[in-house]
């Protein structure tokens, strides 16, 4: 029996979750070669696929919530902005800036197509 490369595995385009996974408001849980993914879509229906860990306390983020175009953080409320995962806010320093440390991990994403609603997102 061959063991599998993991290397040439990280390569190639794997399937996430497909588009009807995704519904509205939702933050889904998915994980590919052990590593934890946060899945959602933003109010411009664009599609998110993170590190399921705040970089502030290493909180699952699905466990947060989705607010419009910002996901929040169950353990402190810190937001993070759909597309670059930049950290917008926390309720406790409003006023706050935004540290450079604090992003989120992303993946790169495709969309592989199926000719229909069925679309796959793929890493």
């Amino acid at each position: 029996m061959s063991s599998i490369n993991l290397t040439e595995l990280k390569r190639r385009r794997c399937p996430i979750c497909a588009h009807h996974d995704l519904p509205a408001k939702h933050v889904f849980d998915t994980q590919l070669l052990g590593q934890e993914l946060a899945d959602w879509q933003g109010l411009s229906a664009e599609v998110n696929i993170w590190e399921n860990r705040s970089p502030h306390r290493g909180m699952r983020l699905t466990m947060g919530a989705r607010l419009g175009s910002e996901l929040r953080c169950a353990h402190h409320g810190y937001r993070f902005a759909q597309g670059p995962g930049v950290y917008t806010s926390v309720p406790a320093q409003p006023e706050r800036l935004s540290p450079r440390s604090m992003c989120i991990k992303l993946y790169p994403k495709t969309v592989a197509e199926t000719g229909g609603p069925q679309d796959n997102f793929c890493l």
